[in-house]
């Protein structure tokens, strides 16, 4: 079940943040790899979009997000 507060998902940021640090870099290492497919595959222009980051606190955002779009940036950086 999703929300617009993404409130499970917070939950476990408080409740469970190694398993939340793990799920991230997962997702974060296979978006990156689907970004490399698709520039690789002709795509001129990708647009990342981090749909909770909005809903974060400015410490939250440091912890949960940022560092899982620079995985993604760097990725595509060494290309």
């Amino acid at each position: 079940k999703t929300s617009k507060e993404y409130l499970e998902i917070k939950k476990m940021a408080f409740n469970e943040p190694k398993l939340l640090h793990a799920i991230l870099k997962n997702l974060a290492d296979s978006i990156a790899e689907y970004a490399l497919f698709q520039i690789e595959n002709g795509a001129q222009l990708i647009q990342i979009f981090d749909s909770w980051a909005g809903h974060l606190s400015a410490r939250d955002y440091d912890e949960f997000a940022a560092p899982y779009q620079k995985i993604i940036l760097d990725r595509i950086k060494e290309v």
